[in-house]
């Protein structure tokens, strides 16, 4: 009987100590960029979603788009990443760069390339780029700034916010 106790106990002890673990190995590799982006995806309230993107990344479509609504940009981003696969970030202390990988929602491969600048209320979206990939083998497997040349499209602009 009290070996069936230990061993019960002892599967119990080795199961919570690798759910701590894996728990603080996502922490460790959770930087203050993705952690913003994932209270960016997350958040439905209206109220606050522009408090996670800069102060001018809406400012061409409140002045150009009758009834905006700026959960359009949360909803597509959820969309255009509907299962993560990696994740990669560099903070260059006022300004820094996130990359999503993952899955739409129907199996397609692409990324999210996400610069932030630092604001009064901490890190914010300032551009987007959305990337489709032919495959998963495409990842991006490090940080890189949607505003870099060789990833714009030629024909492609570069305006605050998103590039089209």
């Amino acid at each position: 009987m009290i070996r069936w106790v230990l061993v019960v106990l002892f599967l119990v002890l080795t199961s919570c100590s690798s759910t701590t673990y894996h728990e603080k190995e996502d922490a460790i590799n959770a930087g203050p960029l993705y952690e913003s982006y994932k209270r960016a995806i997350t958040n439905n309230d209206p109220k606050y979603i522009r408090s996670f993107y800069s102060s001018d990344y809406f400012r061409e479509a409140d002045a150009n788009v009758e009834n905006f609504d700026p959960s359009d940009a949360v909803e597509f981003m959820k969309g255009w990443i509907k299962t993560e696969k990696s994740h990669f970030e560099k903070d260059n202390g006022n300004d820094g760069c996130l990359v999503v990988n993952g899955l739409d929602e129907w199996s397609g491969a692409g990324s999210l390339a996400i610069e932030y600048i630092h604001e009064q209320t901490g890190w914010v979206i300032d551009h987007v780029l959305a990337i489709e990939h032919d495959s998963e083998e495409d990842y991006f497997n490090n940080a890189i700034c949607p505003t870099e040349e060789e990833l714009i499209p030629d024909g492609f602009e570069k305006i605050q916010g998103v590039t089209h």
